[in-house]
């Protein structure tokens, strides 16, 4: 059995080395899995600051007008029904939570678009 820094490797009950924790790996690799949903969410404000300094929306490439800061043509309902967000009993892992996120994305009021007015929630200065 090797010892490192005088210390043995953890076993199981069995007398058997337990098998190397990769927990930096996969907490690495889900950051980079979430930073991938949320970079292009606000590089979709960025690229729309052009657009809000003239005032207008450019349509996209099927003709339809887009709004970065929300996808406001849904009401409540719908917008739950489309979600579906719920509390599962079994986890769900790295893919459930990254489609969870997406949703979120998806259905949120961008707050990096120019047009979000954050100071609706603060009080005023006077």
């Amino acid at each position: 059995m090797t010892t490192t820094n005088g210390h043995q490797p953890p076993q199981n009950g069995n007398g058997i080395p337990s098998p190397p924790l990769h927990r930096a790996e996969e907490v690495a690799d889900l950051i980079g899995s979430v930073r991938d949903l949320i970079v292009p969410f606000i590089k979709a404000a960025d690229d729309a600051a052009a657009d809000r300094a003239t005032g207008s929306i450019t349509p996209d490439e099927a003709g339809r007008i887009r709004n970065v800061l929300v996808d406001f043509h849904q009401n409540p309902r719908e917008l739950a029904d489309k979600m579906k967000l719920s509390l599962p009993n079994n986890g769900q892992g790295k893919d459930g939570l990254l489609t969870i996120i997406q949703k979120v994305l998806q259905y949120s009021v961008n707050t990096w678009d120019q047009g979000f007015l954050d100071k609706l929630y603060a009080s005023t200065n006077a």
